[in-house]
């Protein structure tokens, strides 16, 4: 998505235009993702935001340029939308049922989505074969419509309009490959890297959450032309369960929610828990922005134990929550990967365990029956409403884990996409480790993106534009003639 905006713009102001792409086919990992593109009506409102979204880890005048621009991409990708037939539509309220923010931090109320509804002429089956669903219950399942492939389509589809030169199957590895005056780094992250994964993230190890392609090659570019980096450490994740060597399905539950809402609770029955090696709870389940911070909890190394005792959690759950739908979903762009309805398919593949009897379930994980049963009756506590959970998760009636047989499975954190890479300016050019720009080289989307702390909520698929547009501005101003890009 961000080397399509950014080829789209700077072909429209009069460059000459090319995309290299590593895989065979288009969509990244921004074909896979919900679909709203987060804008705004007040500047100002939205850098009070990301000021606290970023807790000092990007400079101020990196954030006003980047609220500045949300308030510019509403006229943009409507001109875009109409200009292939596609429907757009602003949401102020809520997305797929679940609300537009997620912490609450002054600002937010100068927020909305900007959606694609409706598309000509869809037949994804055939324009992107490669994209596979969750479930069966929608085309992501997870999402509820089609508004991810939706936003995508229509971006790609300006490009092919434009006639701008694509090449697939070209992987770039370093800049001395490209004969380009200037570079435009929207190479993604490195969430299918194990090498950087280790370096940088706490938790091992950490699945990826179905593309392959995001290996880190834009970072290491930037690198070897004397880049420094950001916010490496910062990735958009949750836990899950691992349905290919190193790929994980995220956990489904239920939608987000709101800690700021008054009487915030779950939209539908969870009926699970997560435990550690010994048996015992430690987490929300269920945190506001589960696909955001949903790992956290699991990469706390337990140096008491000397091991990572929350690398595998353990998920329980019980018949009647098996029967309440998916446990999980798939994303996956280019891997072969499903989730069954009812969970079946899972259990005869093995990544859950049908016990009988709670005593089954602790010599499944290895801890004292004791200190299960005592979790168990705390959790059925607290579900009836007797007690609060320590951890703030949001309760409804009918999450009691009393129905036999029970299932257990092992659950790890899963990167949905990583922030870190090349540190940037307000133009979004590379940064020496002194801060001064390196020339003809710029990072868009997620290549170095601007959150450091905590994620904005449809923020990279906003950045996409918005990269987009600060690298076409400084060209604009400063380049001429015209460039190779």
């Amino acid at each position: 998505m961000a080397g399509m905006c950014s080829a789209i713009r700077l072909h429209d102001l009069g460059h000459a235009v090319t995309v290299y792409e590593k895989m065979p086919f288009p969509g990244g990992i921004s074909i896979t993702a919900g679909g709203g593109v987060k804008i705004s009506t007040d500047a100002d409102a939205s850098l009070k935001y990301l000021r606290e979204t970023s807790a000092g880890t990007t400079p101020h005048e990196v954030l006003e340029r980047f609220a500045h621009y949300m308030t510019c991409i509403v006229p943009w990708l409507t001109e875009l939308a109409e200009s292939v037939g596609s429907t757009i539509k602003i949401e102020t309220s809520q997305f797929l049922t679940m609300p537009l923010q997620h912490y609450g931090f002054d600002g937010h109320q100068a927020h909305g989505l900007a959606c694609i509804v409706d598309v000509a002429d869809k037949d994804y089956s055939n324009q992107f074969p490669m994209v596979k669903a969750g479930t069966t219950d929608g085309f992501w399942g997870s999402t509820g419509g089609d508004y991810g492939v939706n936003l995508y389509k229509t971006v790609y589809d300006n490009a092919v309009k434009r006639g701008i030169e694509i090449k697939f199957n070209t992987p770039i590895t370093r800049l001395e490959q490209l004969e380009e005056d200037v570079c435009v780094l929207a190479c993604g992250g490195y969430e299918n890297s194990p090498e950087m994964k280790a370096q940088y993230f706490q938790g091992k190890p950490v699945l990826h959450n179905g593309f392959e392609g995001n290996t880190g090659d834009g970072i290491r570019m930037a690198q070897k032309a004397g880049a420094d980096l950001w916010h490496m450490w910062h990735y958009h994740g949750t836990y899950g369960f691992e349905v290919e060597p190193g790929m994980g399905a995220r956990i489904k539950g239920a939608n987000i929610w709101s800690p700021t809402d008054a009487n915030a609770h779950s939209s539908r029955d969870l009926r699970h828990i997560v435990v550690d090696a010994n048996g015992r709870r430690f987490m929300n389940e269920y945190p506001p922005y589960i696909t955001d911070t949903g790992h956290r909890p699991l990469e706390l190394f337990n140096a008491e134990e000397v091991r990572y005792n929350r690398i595998p959690a353990y998920f329980i759950s019980d018949e009647t929550g098996r029967q309440l739908g998916p446990w999980a979903s798939v994303r996956a762009n280019g891997i072969e990967a499903s989730w069954s309805n009812d969970n079946s398919a899972e259990i005869d593949k093995g990544i859950f365990v049908r016990c009988e009897t709670l005593q089954q379930v602790a010599e499944y994980i290895g801890c004292e029956l004791y200190t299960l049963t005592d979790t168990i009756a705390n959790w059925n506590s607290i579900a009836d409403g007797d007690q609060a959970c320590q951890w703030h998760r949001p309760t409804k009636p009918a999450e009691r884990l009393d129905t036999a047989p029970y299932y257990v499975g092992k659950v790890w954190p899963i990167v949905g996409n990583t922030q870190g890479g090349p540190r940037s300016n307000q133009h979004r050019q590379v940064l020496d480790p002194y801060g001064e720009p390196i020339e003809g080289l710029y990072t868009a989307g997620e290549c170095g993106s601007i959150f450091g702390h905590l994620y904005m909520s449809a923020g990279n698929f906003a950045e996409c534009f918005i990269s987009a547009m600060m690298i076409g501005d400084h060209l604009n101003m400063h380049e001429s003639p015209k460039e190779k890009i």
